[in-house]
C-alpha cells in the first residue's frame, strides 16, 4: 500500500523468503524469516533505496557502438555481501579487470554482469569467461538500449567497482574496440568505485577507441512479403558479432540499407515496428535465419520474408 504496509491474509506457519519485486538490474540478497505459529503483525522490511542510472556510450571516430558488457561488483550498501575470494584462474589474469579483481579479492561476493543488447551471435559465454567461479554460470542481465545505444540501469544505494568489457571473438574476427574510459562524473571508475546516494544524481559514461581505421562496408536489400502500407512502420534489425544492434527503416519499394557496417556476420531480422526490436534481437537463432558474412566489398541483393 502507499504507506508500506502489506498483508497476507493466510500464511502457512514455516520458513519463507523475501524478495523486492521487481529486481534492479543489481539484485539485492533475498532476505529469509520464519513466520510462528500465531498471528504476526509487527514485521518490518527494510528495502534499500535504488536509484536509476543512465549509461552513455561514446565511440571516438565515429565507429559504431561495440557490443559490451558493463560488469559491477558491490562493496558497500544493500545489495554487497561477503565471502571466502574465489580463485581467479592465471588465463582470466589478463581479461578480468584490475579494479574487479581487487574488489573480488577483498571478498566482495555481489556481482553483476549487464549486456548492452543481445544477439544470437554472440553467446553469453563470450561474456561470462570473464567471470571468475563462481559466477561464472549466471548473474546475467540484458539492457534495452535506447536509439542512441545509451541504456538505464537501476542499482540499490551504496558503492561499486565497475569494469566495461567486450566478448571473446572467435573465427579469427580481429579485436577492434578498446575501453579508453570509463567515469561518472569527475570519478574515473577504472580505479575508483562508482558511489550512488538517494541524493546525488548519476551517469556512466563509456568511451571506446577503435584499434584500426574502421573499414566500412554497405549492406542492401528488400523485404519480400510486404502489406501495402506497412512499411511505413516497418524496420530491418541487424545483429552482429562485434557491433551493437542496429536498425534500418523500409522504403515504399521494400527496400532498405545499412550505410556503414563493419566486416562480419549479421543476421537481418523484419520487425513490423520499433517497439519489437527488442525482441526480435533475443530469439535465438533459427533455421529460416538467414546468416550474412560481410566480407572486403559492399554486399547487396539481400532478401528478408516477412513471416507469416
Amino acid at each position: 500500500m502507499q504507506d508500506g504496509s502489506f498483508e497476507f491474509p493466510r500464511v502457512v506457519p514455516g520458513p519463507y523468503t523475501v524478495r523486492l519485486a521487481p529486481q534492479p538490474s543489481f539484485p539485492l540478497p533475498s532476505m529469509s524469516l520464519v513466520i510462528p505459529n500465531k498471528e504476526v503483525t509487527d514485521l518490518e522490511i527494510t528495502v534499500p533505496a535504488v536509484k536509476e542510472i543512465g549509461v552513455r556510450v561514446a565511440v571516438e571516430g565515429d565507429a559504431p557502438t561495440p557490443g559490451f558488457g558493463l560488469i559491477l561488483v558491490a562493496v558497500s550498501g544493500g545489495a554487497a555481501r561477503r565471502m571466502p575470494p574465489p580463485r581467479i584462474p592465471a588465463d582470466l589474469a589478463s581479461i578480468v579487470p584490475l579494479n574487479i579483481q581487487a574488489a573480488l579479492a577483498g571478498g566482495a561476493a555481489s556481482l553483476q554482469l549487464v549486456r548492452l543488447g543481445t544477439s544470437p551471435l554472440v553467446d553469453d559465454a563470450t561474456f561470462r569467461i570473464a567471470l571468475p567461479s563462481p559466477w561464472t554460470f549466471g548473474n546475467v542481465s540484458l539492457s534495452n538500449p535506447l536509439p542512441d545505444a545509451s541504456f538505464r540501469i537501476t542499482l540499490p544505494d551504496g558503492d561499486y567497482h565497475v569494469a566495461a568489457i567486450l566478448p571473446r571473438l572467435r573465427g579469427g574476427l580481429p579485436r577492434i574496440y578498446n575501453v579508453k574510459s570509463l567515469t561518472s562524473g569527475s570519478s574515473d571508475l577504472l580505479s575508483d568505485p562508482l558511489r550512488i546516494s538517494g541524493a546525488d544524481p548519476a551517469e556512466i559514461r563509456v568511451t571506446f577507441v577503435t584499434t584500426t581505421p574502421s573499414t566500412w562496408r554497405k549492406l542492401s536489400g528488400r523485404v519480400v512479403g510486404l502489406d501495402a502500407g506497412a512499411e511505413s512502420t516497418a524496420r530491418v534489425v541487424l545483429l552482429g558479432e562485434v557491433m551493437a544492434n542496429i536498425d534500418a527503416s523500409v522504403n515504399p519499394d521494400g527496400s532498405f540499407e545499412f550505410p556503414r557496417v563493419l566486416p562480419g556476420r549479421y543476421i537481418a531480422r523484419f520487425v513490423a515496428g520499433s517497439s519489437e526490436i527488442n525482441a526480435a534481437a533475443q530469439r535465438r537463432l533459427g533455421v529460416s535465419d538467414n546468416i550474412i558474412t560481410v566480407t572486403d566489398k559492399d554486399l547487396s541483393g539481400i532478401e528478408i520474408s516477412v513471416p507469416r
